[in-house]
């Protein structure tokens, strides 16, 4: 997975009905963002800064962010970062399995033979 910053401060914000989890490391500057734009948007600061998978499930069983929408949008979340972590896992072992079969395709005839040959002194 790409290489992922650590955020300080994460919450939840609602608008038009529709409830999204945000993420930040200046917890100051994006409140007056949301804030600015009318925007229902509750932070909370993270003991120590963390990954966003990290955040997420501390955010899961934070009490504030218990009701349904925020709860659903949570879990939609991690599910999200997730299935990241897993495509990325599998696009590694592809690049990994790929790799090992090109090695294997540039052997020659005449490496192994003489490779043979080799053990066989």
């Amino acid at each position: 997975m790409a290489t992922e910053n650590k955020v300080t401060a994460i919450g939840t914000s609602t608008h038009n009905g529709e409830t999204k989890v945000r993420f930040t490391a200046d917890l100051v500057t994006r409140s007056k963002c949301w804030s600015r734009f009318g925007i229902d948007a509750d932070f909370v600061e993270l003991p120590e800064p963390m990954d966003r998978l990290e955040a997420l499930r501390f955010l899961q069983t934070h009490e504030r962010f218990q009701t349904a929408d925020r709860a659903r949008a949570i879990l939609e979340q991690i599910l999200l970062k997730e299935s990241y972590i897993r495509r990325d896992e599998r696009r590694a072992k592809r690049q990994t399995r790929k790799a090992r079969e090109e090695a294997v395709k540039t052997l020659s005839l005449d490496a192994i033979r003489a490779r043979k040959v080799e053990e066989i002194s």
